[in-house]
């Protein structure tokens, strides 16, 4: 296992999070981002959106890992290479998605 706490990481994709702030343009569009509340309630958005989002991605690389094997990009990808447990990604997932519905 190379790096674990890396590969716990890596998995979760929050590179692909970026894509959650376009929640925050309700704000700005409507002249609310300075609004203390609303704004709190779209930053828990964003953050229920990263951790059900991240959870998805997890279970897709577990589905997709042996086809992700044989692709010449995606064989690097934590599960498909091997560097991370499916039983670690399970529960990180689980614990993302427990995380989202529970917020």
């Amino acid at each position: 296992m190379d790096n674990l706490p890396l590969q716990i990481i890596k998995i979760a994709r929050p590179i692909h999070w970026v894509k959650n702030l376009a929640l925050f343009a309700a704000l700005f569009l409507t002249g609310q981002f300075f609004d203390k509340n609303q704004f709190i309630q779209v930053a828990w958005g964003f953050v229920i959106f990263c951790l059900a989002t991240s959870a998805t991605y997890i279970f897709n690389d577990i589905v997709d890992a042996p086809n992700d094997r044989l692709h010449p990009i995606k064989k690097f990808r934590p599960i498909a290479s091997g560097s991370l447990p499916v039983t670690i990604a399970i529960i990180e997932a689980v614990g993302f998605l427990a995380g989202a519905v529970d917020s």
